[in-house]
């Protein structure tokens, strides 16, 4: 870009209708630096509010949308999928491909949107990225499978219409926790208590306490939906409980549930009657 600026290219694109539902450039201070969770769950809004919210989303393993290597404790960005009803699916690490639309679609885009635009401010190239991509889900003929030559949307105009309808507005309202609770409730995880008694459960290194007399040991964590608490078993016997913390909806949705309004609001109804195509998300 002008004066040597790094940027991220994100882009959220339909497997099926080989579609771009969403694209968003983002600065970057190096070339290795990571987009923020938030700002992927931004854009994904914006995808969801134009076509609706979709059975599933596929991402690479993008350390900020997933936990670390070796651990099944789900990430806030996933938690966050779930509570839409949305399931979060991983791209296998090494294998080409399973991300090898997503990255053809990235190098597409590049050179018709953005190549021959370097000498732009990224503020107007941010802005010429969306006809950018209504030409080409409208006007240009793709060769993705299932299209036969002609335009994505022309070729599958069913990914216009929003089956399970998405607004910023009222996120909080589609958004449900007890999807969440249940989804934890079906994991295990497995800690190595520290020297002083504790154990780190993720969710920025929020910390228990076992006791020290369990110091060295490898305890087993469970999630307990009925009052949201992760119960510690050690040889199958419940040993602590403790009142689970980072994983309210104001952690997940980023953002805090707002005051109740003195007057009576009617709620859009999300509706569920078929499958919506998946989207995908991949970051170059």
């Amino acid at each position: 870009m002008k004066n040597e600026q790094w940027v991220h290219l994100y882009t959220v694109r339909d497997p099926v209708g080989a579609a771009f539902v969403g694209a968003q450039l983002f600065p970057a201070g190096a070339p290795k630096a990571r987009v923020s969770r938030e700002r992927v769950q931004n854009v994904l809004r914006d995808s969801f509010a134009r076509y609706g919210l979709p059975e599933e989303v596929q991402t690479d393993w993008e350390p900020v949308l997933n936990p670390p290597s070796g651990d099944n404790l789900p990430s806030l960005f996933t938690l966050w999928l779930i509570g839409l009803g949305i399931l979060h699916l991983n791209a296998r690490p090494g294998v080409a491909t399973d991300d090898a639309e997503v990255e053809r679609g990235h190098r597409t885009l590049y050179d018709y949107a953005i190549a021959d635009y370097l000498d732009w401010p990224l503020e107007q190239l941010q802005q010429h990225l969306p006809q950018a991509c209504q030409e080409f889900d409208h006007e240009y003929p793709s060769r993705a499978h299932g299209c036969m030559g002609s335009p994505p949307l022309v070729a599958h105009p069913e990914l216009l219409h929003n089956l399970r309808t998405f607004d910023h507005a009222y996120e909080l309202a589609l958004f449900d926790l007890r999807r969440v609770d249940a989804f934890l409730a079906t994991h295990i995880f497995e800690r190595k208590v520290g020297k002083t008694g504790q154990i780190s459960l993720g969710w920025g290194e929020i910390r228990y306490s076992v006791g020290r007399t369990w110091a060295g040991q490898i305890v087993q964590i469970r999630f307990d939906p009925a009052d949201r608490s992760f119960v510690a078993y050690a040889q199958d016997q419940p040993i602590q409980r403790w009142k689970a913390r980072g994983v309210e909806i104001e952690d997940i949705v980023g953002f805090s549930i707002a005051t109740p309004c003195p007057v009576p609001q009617q709620l859009p109804l999300p509706l569920c009657f078929q499958e919506v195509s998946p989207c995908e998300t991949s970051q170059v």
